[in-house]
């Protein structure tokens, strides 16, 4: 019974381990932990479902985030970002986007407005540092998509994911939405360790 016992706490930690280091990466907090930066008068803020009348809800639970800007106050980069404590080796960070631009009800080109996930290892705070890795940007096609970024020899130490709008032009609405925002250190390392306690624990159970 011990034994069993012991089995299935390193099989918690394992799988605990494979948490995503972010907090409210979900935005189901609103924007804690979370830091806007605004340019051009654009601005990052919470949403829940359908954000002024837009047809998109979360990818997951109740909450997700979004640049918004309209007419004057489009052409902007906004973004938010959060820095964390990076164990350091493989790094896999990950969001889901969406994003539509709007002209008097008629959608635009889909390369006018975008979301765009970036990674910065060495944990500075600028957007525009020539350390921040960014994943292929999110279009305005209305459909949420997911982007990925691995970093296979991350540096131990803070690192910051950033979260970016891309509004092109001055039109009646521009809005990029992110959602589940997340990083896994070592997601195949740990997985491995996590089936192979497994098949342990079930070797354990037979043998009883």
């Amino acid at each position: 019974m011990k034994r069993l016992m012991l089995l299935a706490a390193l099989l918690a930690i394992a799988t605990g381990a494979h948490a995503n280091l972010l907090v409210n990466g979900g935005f189901e907090d609103g924007l804690n932990n979370w830091t806007p930066v605004t340019f051009f008068g654009g601005n990052w803020q919470p949403f829940g479902a359908f954000p002024y009348g837009h047809p998109v809800s979360p990818v997951e639970g109740s909450g997700m985030a979004g640049g918004i800007s309209s007419w004057d106050t489009s052409r902007n980069e906004a973004y938010i970002y959060q820095q964390f404590n990076n164990p350091g080796g493989y790094t896999e960070v990950s969001f889901w986007g969406w994003a539509r631009a709007k002209f008097f009800d008629n959608p635009t080109s889909i390369y006018d407005v975008g979301v765009q996930l970036g990674f910065d290892p060495l944990g500075g705070n600028d957007s525009l540092a020539a350390s921040v890795i960014w994943a292929d940007a999110v279009w305005a096609t209305q459909q949420w998509e997911q982007r990925t970024i691995v970093v296979p020899n991350a540096p131990a130490g803070t690192a910051t994911v950033f979260i970016k709008s891309i509004h092109k032009w001055g039109i009646e609405w521009n809005v990029s939405v992110a959602d589940d925002v997340q990083v896994v250190p070592e997601p195949g390392s740990l997985m491995a360790m996590a089936a192979g306690l497994a098949g342990m624990a079930g070797m354990v159970l037979r043998r009883r």
